[in-house]
């Protein structure tokens, strides 16, 4: 009976890092999850923020009077600036 006894730490090291390696993969998956959930949820209140604003600041009634040509761009210019300048600030 030719026992051949390993060293504890040849045994127990892959064990170790297998563990550490498992434990970092899933870490990062949930650091990852969080930060995307994050972002979107951050992204989505500000285009809310600012279609509130803008809804906020049109007049409806001009809108509806940009069927006619004489009026139009005018108006649709005016919506086109207020909303292109609120987009960049």
């Amino acid at each position: 009976m030719n026992e051949i006894r390993r060293p504890l730490k040849y045994s127990i090291m892959p064990g170790c890092l297998l563990f550490i390696l498992s434990l970092c993969l899933a870490l990062n998956i949930s650091v990852y999850m969080n930060y995307r959930n994050s972002l979107c949820d951050r992204h989505q209140a500000y285009i809310r923020d600012l279609l509130h604003f803008v809804a906020s600041n049109m007049d409806v009634d001009d809108l509806k009077n940009t069927s006619k040509p004489a009026k139009s761009p005018n108006i649709s210019m005016n919506c086109k600036r207020f909303s292109t300048t609120s987009r960049d600030d």
